[in-house]
């Protein structure tokens, strides 16, 4: 991934709608990871109860954030995201009963990154290259390079998002991120990962980006949104296939980095896979015909 689509990928990022203090935030941490019944405490409490654990992420590039609110749990592999929610400055699926458009305009916090190394791919390795990089000095985040979209999902435990080739591969990176463990606290810690696919598409000169990830060790009524700069548009679309999709456009968007544009998104959340589209300034027409090669595995 280049430094212009690392840039791209930025954009798209939430961190939590609500920041608490270190010490509620240390609180809610150990419960989310040590804990898997809801306790009684005061809507008000409530309210403030978002996991961050996703917060110290953004710094990685991982597009899609988690946001996790009310009763906690752990991660529920059949847990389906189908509605996409639209804010004036993003769209969202889950539970959005805590989640609202503020929160997509806070600014981002920065966090603490460090490199451990880069390495090259062996005769037995179907990636080019990896990447290793500590955020935070909590989560390590594995970056692999791949030459193509196919040899990428032959590889790693995601399904293709298309029944064929939409475009000629730009960049395929796989990301792995997970807590790193700490003995101190305990056996029954449940320790945070998550799972990402982000491939970018050159189609007909103009460029698609696609987002797949899952994620383990996270409460059940989570909501995952990605930041837009101002939503428009928004329709639906049923493609050959019969399935329903949700589009809506950036007006605002910075398309390349820095040209002005209409980026249109679509999120497609199933199972334990929680996945968007990005086009960049292409035609309902032209999108369309990419959504209708889209695949929703039974």
């Amino acid at each position: 991934m280049n430094d212009k689509e690392f840039d791209i990928v930025l954009k798209n990022v939430l961190k939590p709608d609500i920041l608490p203090g270190d010490e509620l935030n240390q609180m809610l941490l150990d419960r989310v990871h040590g804990s898997t019944h809801t306790d009684n405490k005061s809507s008000d409490t409530r309210k403030k109860s978002r996991n961050t654990v996703n917060y110290l992420l953004r710094a990685a590039a991982i597009a899609l954030v988690v946001s996790c609110i009310g009763g906690i749990g752990v991660y529920a592999a059949n847990y389906i995201l189908k509605k996409t929610t639209v804010y004036e400055h993003g769209i969202s699926v889950g539970n959005q009963e805590y989640n609202n458009d503020e929160a997509l305009t806070e600014p981002a916090e920065e966090v603490t990154e460090i490199k451990e190394g880069t390495f090259k791919g062996g005769p037995d390795d179907k990636w080019v290259t990896k990447n290793v990089l500590i955020t935070g000095g909590a989560y390590r985040n594995t970056y692999y390079d791949y030459s193509d979209y196919e040899t990428a999902v032959e590889d790693i435990d995601f399904n293709s998002l298309f029944s064929e080739s939409i475009g000629k591969a730009v960049s395929i990176c796989y990301v792995e991120t997970e807590e790193i463990e700490d003995k101190s606290k305990g056996k029954d810690y449940i320790y945070y990962k998550s799972y990402e696919l982000d491939s970018t598409f050159d189609c007909n000169g103009k460029t698609v980006f696609v987002s797949q990830s899952k994620a383990e060790g996270i409460a059940e009524n989570a909501a995952y949104s990605v930041i837009m700069n101002k939503t428009s548009n928004e329709r639906s679309y049923t493609s050959k296939s019969g399935i329903e999709f949700t589009l809506v456009d950036d007006i605002e968007a910075k398309v390349g980095g820095t040209e002005s544009g209409v980026s249109t998104f679509v999120m497609i959340a199933y199972g334990k896979y929680v996945n968007y589209i990005r086009f960049d300034n292409m035609t309902d027409d032209e999108i369309h015909d990419i959504m209708d090669k889209v695949i929703i595995p039974e």
